[in-house]
């Protein structure tokens, strides 16, 4: 654009309005931006220095994010130690709770004897199930079933089709495959060698060629099912015939029958029939009604009874294919109504449910696991061995009636404790108590109830003296003191042996059995524990847990030269050395006085070292509170140092836009005139 002459006028006015631009382009960027500095180029120095400081109050921005959540996690950690601290202290209250719990009772001491007799009841009923046992020796006269097919072969002639043969013999199936063309004689063959055939049935011919199936022997059946087309054999069962009446090929024998202590021998006569064999067991003194001898129909002898009893060896027993030994009851279900049995006890009634059809061992069980039953409880039942019932107890009992106490054979009258003697000699049981001893005289085989009474009726003993002698209802006898701080011994000789009473001193004020309210304090502070690991584990804030061992860094300062290191602690159970008590009685159980003393002053320890531990995390919580507040101050500080040192006065700059845009339209003005003037010089020259 050389070519273009510009008068120094237009020049002039050009120049100008450039630069008025151009600071009114600063102006309006110092308006905008708030900042009179906007660029090195503007002020080197302020602009710099404002970026630095700028800089720094961002950094200290992110750490007071960190700083605020270092803050969170020691807060995490003091409600973890404020609800440990309520947790111990419910601890503490439970094992003084179980201290309050005085459970100390007279001095006493139970004999290891039993004096009392028993009572007892024996059901009539047999519920044991059936002992039975089963001869293998066939003794009846045997008739296989046999059946004849109707195409005849003959010696010369042959099958007319291909066929196959299905038998059916007890659970197993049988095939015999036979082809077109098969003489008679293959068919036998073929029928006699298959397996599993040639010990059930035989394949004959008859006179006229047809095909004959017969049972052998121990073969009671056995049924066509298929391939009857070529041979023209009529499908369905083929049954055997039994003959008890028979002669057999026995030779004569005794068979000797044991039912517990008594053996009952039965002589039968050579070539005896089955029948003959069943009516002589049936008839025999002793074993008719107890030992039943019937049979299979398949000509196996069966012994059966309500009890057990034993088979003899002997050459007998094996002709017969009896087994020899034991037979047992088979425990089967019995034929009661389902119902409740109840038993009366004092002034208690126990009801036993009992199922429809229970064996006799689910009546057992019924019965002792009922609560307050068994044998460690009021009646226990039993059996003698032979499928009857039998309940018995150390206490009178009855049972009341019902269908169920009728099945079982159950009498309804009361079931006394029968008193019996004991085998004691005579002689003098010596009581001590304190410096006086007070001599006993008690007769020889005396009952549980006159033993009592001897010593009851001894001066200075009884229940107006110190000592009373009473039973446990299980036939012991219990000596005990009439004053709680009071004790005594039991001289040892050998009437106190028989009595089982013998003791070397029994204690004065010492605790007897347990205290189950100790025992569900016990408990229960094993609860809190597990509560104490509980919530300990639960003490973590954004994966630190300062009550789990954890340790926690907070820096102040970008280059982390300034910073604070919170330690953790293990404060679960026993990081607190508290472990939970597991002993259910004796020592180390909260029966145990001196164990509580010591757990008392392990909780009262704990609960010391967590209000320390809330102590120093409050602390560390404040030296942080401290430096949010003067982070957040610093950051202020440097912010404003860093925006006055760029920050631009409005008014001024105001003024100066205005200004500004006045020269700038004043300017263009003064162009545009000078632009006209030479506009009208040029006119002149047209």
């Amino acid at each position: 654009m050389s070519d273009i002459t510009l008068t120094s006028g237009i020049r002039q006015n050009l120049l100008s309005l450039q630069q008025t631009s151009a600071e009114l382009t600063t102006t309006q960027e110092a308006l905008a931006t708030g900042k009179s500095v906007n660029s090195a180029a503007e002020n080197p120095s302020a602009y710099f220095t404002s970026q630095n400081l700028t800089n720094t109050a961002n950094s200290l921005s992110s750490l007071l994010d960190q700083i605020g959540q270092g803050q969170q996690t020691i807060d995490a950690a003091t409600n973890g130690l404020t609800g440990i601290t309520s947790l111990l202290q419910q601890a503490l209250s439970t094992v003084q709770q179980a201290q309050s719990d005085s459970w100390t009772t007279a001095a006493s001491t139970t004999g290891t004897a039993s004096l009392g007799g028993t009572a007892a009841t024996t059901g009539s009923a047999s519920l044991g199930g059936t002992a039975a046992s089963t001869g293998t020796v066939e003794l009846a006269g045997f008739t296989g079933g046999a059946v004849t097919g109707s195409a005849a072969i003959g010696s010369s002639g042959t099958l007319t089709a291909a066929d196959t043969l299905v038998i059916d013999v007890g659970s197993s199936t049988y095939s015999v495959t036979l082809a077109s063309g098969d003489t008679i004689s293959n068919v036998l063959t073929s029928i006699n060698d298959a397996s599993g055939l040639s010990g059930a049935i035989t394949a004959t011919s008859n006179g006229s060629g047809d095909l004959v199936l017969t049972a052998i022997s121990g073969t009671p059946s056995f049924n066509v099912v298929s391939g009857t087309a070529a041979l023209n054999l009529a499908a369905g069962t083929v049954s055997s015939t039994f003959s008890s009446t028979a002669a057999t090929s026995l030779s004569a024998g005794t068979l000797s029958i044991s039912i517990g202590t008594g053996t009952y021998d039965v002589t039968y006569a050579a070539s005896a029939s089955l029948s003959t064999i069943e009516s002589d067991i049936n008839g025999t003194v002793g074993l008719s009604g107890v030992v039943t001898a019937t049979d299979d129909g398949q000509g196996h002898l069966i012994l059966q009874s309500s009890g057990n009893f034993t088979v003899d060896a002997g050459s007998a027993a094996t002709a017969l294919g009896l087994s020899t030994g034991a037979v047992t009851l088979n425990g089967g279900a019995n034929t009661n109504a389902a119902g409740n049995l109840l038993i009366n006890v004092g002034s208690s009634t126990y009801s036993v449910s009992i199922a429809s059809g229970a064996t006799l061992a689910q009546i057992e069980n019924d019965i002792n696991n009922t609560t307050g039953l068994g044998s460690s409880g009021a009646v226990a039942a039993t059996d003698d061995g032979n499928g009857h019932l039998i309940l018995k107890s150390s206490q009178n009992f009855s049972v009341s009636s019902s269908t169920l106490a009728t099945d079982l054979g159950l009498g309804t009258a009361a079931v006394t404790l029968n008193g019996a003697a004991n085998s004691n000699s005579a002689g003098t049981l010596s009581i001590a108590v304190g410096s006086t001893t007070y001599n006993v005289s008690i007769g020889s085989d005396a009952t549980l109830a006159a033993i009592e009474n001897d010593i009851n009726n001894t001066t200075g003993l009884g229940s107006s003296g110190a000592v009373t002698a009473t039973d446990d209802g299980d036939g012991h006898l219990v000596l005990t003191s009439n004053s709680a701080p009071t004790g005594f011994t039991v001289v040892a000789n050998s009437l106190s042996s028989t009595l089982g009473v013998t003791a070397s001193a029994t204690a004065s004020n010492s605790p007897i059995g347990s205290s189950t309210t100790r025992t569900t304090l016990q408990e229960n502070y094993n609860g809190l524990l597990d509560q104490i690991n509980e919530l300990a584990a639960d003490s973590g804030y954004n994966g630190v847990n300062l009550l789990g061992g954890d340790n926690l860094t907070i820096n102040f300062n970008s280059n982390g030269t300034s910073s604070l290191t919170i330690q953790g602690v293990t404060f679960n159970a026993q990081g607190l050395y508290l472990d939970s008590v597991s002993a259910s009685s004796g020592s180390g159980s909260f029966q145990d006085n001196s164990a509580l003393s010591s757990l008392v002053t392990d909780l009262n320890t704990a609960i010391g070292n967590v209000q320390s531990q809330t102590e120093t995390f409050g602390t560390n919580s404040g030296v942080i509170g401290t430096r949010q507040t003067f982070t957040t101050a610093m950051i202020n500080t440097l912010q404003t140092g860093a925006s006055n040192l760029v920050a631009a006065d409005q008014n001024e700059e105001s003024a100066d836009l205005l200004t500004e845009q006045t020269q700038q339209q004043l300017e263009i003005s003064a162009l545009s005139i000078a632009n006209q003037a030479n506009q009208s010089v040029l006119k002149l020259f047209p």
